[in-house]
């Protein structure tokens, strides 16, 4: 895993260090855990999850985020305890929302909803082209160019919630005082998508800000297309085509913002073959495990990793169409296999 995120931020001023007080604390509560642990029980009673995972926010992070985004007060944070819930598909995440929803107004607590499962919806909650993408440059100056705008600085980027998710946010009782949290749903595919660039662009210090906001669109359009043209089996040949084109014409209209982003780029896509065999082999996807699935020690999870940089090496391409997937993920199963690095 590539992460070039910033990870020296130490707590100065009064309000950072208030905040770093609030997350020690949330570190060692039981009531936090297990307020997550009942949440969990109770999806797991009404669906099949991949994924449920919760943390408290790291101090450093919550810094960086705070800095970042330019914040005065502790409460404009939103989510320094998260909780992240992962379905096999999008009709599941109604199921999740309910439970939540359920538990929230059961508490009396105040909750916002925000549904940002479409490119649409992350941007602005506003009309879709009734011309499909079959005219991207009309797309691009309507909706995608209002996005470029807000993302344009730093502190703006910090505030995007993630995309491809439904989020929902709200407080947690802990002991005598509140602690923002983030519920976040999303579809394996979403993860996948957001999972791929996460800390090689969203969360890399080492990129110009301005350009990165942009970046992070793009990039969540070609990896959106290319996840369907992966996964989804009911995809018609008409179709399969239509989107083979839309990554085309991202690639022409923004070739200059990629070429300059090469190198990068080709780490993506490596995260995001890299997921997909991880996906197939059930094997951890970061900090995540599947449900019923032993975990890994760290030192396999390396020795893993870096049979799967290996492989890629022969599959790697500036143009993500030319990356069979499929073979890909062949070729790792049995080269591991082999290895006995998965059993």
């Amino acid at each position: 895993m590539i992460d070039r995120m910033n990870r020296t931020m130490v707590a100065e001023s009064p309000e950072e260090k208030k905040m770093e007080s609030l997350l020690n604390r949330a570190k060692n509560s039981v009531m936090l855990e297990n307020y997550a642990e009942e949440i969990k029980q109770a999806l797991q009673q009404e669906i099949n999850m991949s994924f449920y995972s919760y943390r408290v926010k790291k101090v450093h992070s919550a810094i960086r985020s705070f800095r970042i985004a330019k914040f005065n007060k502790l409460e404009q944070m939103h989510d320094l305890f998260g909780i992240l819930v992962v379905v096999d598909s999008e009709k599941e995440i109604e199921k999740v929302v309910q439970i939540i929803r359920n538990k929230l107004e059961k508490e009396r607590e105040e909750f916002s909803e925000y549904n940002l499962l479409t490119e649409k919806d992350w941007t602005e909650q506003r009309e879709e082209s009734r011309n499909s993408i079959a005219n991207m440059k009309k797309e691009e100056s309507d909706i995608l160019a209002n996005l470029k705008r807000i993302m344009a600085h730093t502190e703006n980027l910090e505030k995007v919630l993630p995309p491809l998710s439904y989020i929902i946010t709200s407080h947690i009782q802990i002991e005598n005082e509140k602690i923002p949290v983030e519920f976040r749903i999303q579809t394996k595919n979403g993860f996948h998508v957001l999972e791929s660039f996460y800390f090689v662009v969203y969360k890399n210090d080492t990129l110009d800000p301005k350009k990165k906001g942009p970046l992070l669109f793009l990039l969540q359009q070609i990896l959106n297309r290319k996840v369907k043209l992966d996964t989804d089996k009911t995809l018609t040949e008409q179709e399969k085509i239509e989107l083979w084109r839309q990554i085309g014409y991202l690639y022409q209209y923004n070739f200059n913002v990629l070429c300059q982003n090469r190198d990068l780029l080709v780490e993506v896509w490596r995260e995001y073959e890299k997921i997909a065999v991880k996906y197939k082999l059930q094997l951890p996807v970061f900090d995540f495990h599947f449900f019923g699935v032993s975990e890994k020690s760290k030192e396999e999870m390396d020795l893993i990793d870096e049979e799967l940089d290996r492989i890629f090496e022969d599959y790697k391409s500036f143009d993500i169409r030319e990356i069979a997937t499929e073979k890909y993920v062949e070729e790792a199963e049995r080269n591991l296999g082999i290895h006995v690095l998965v059993s």
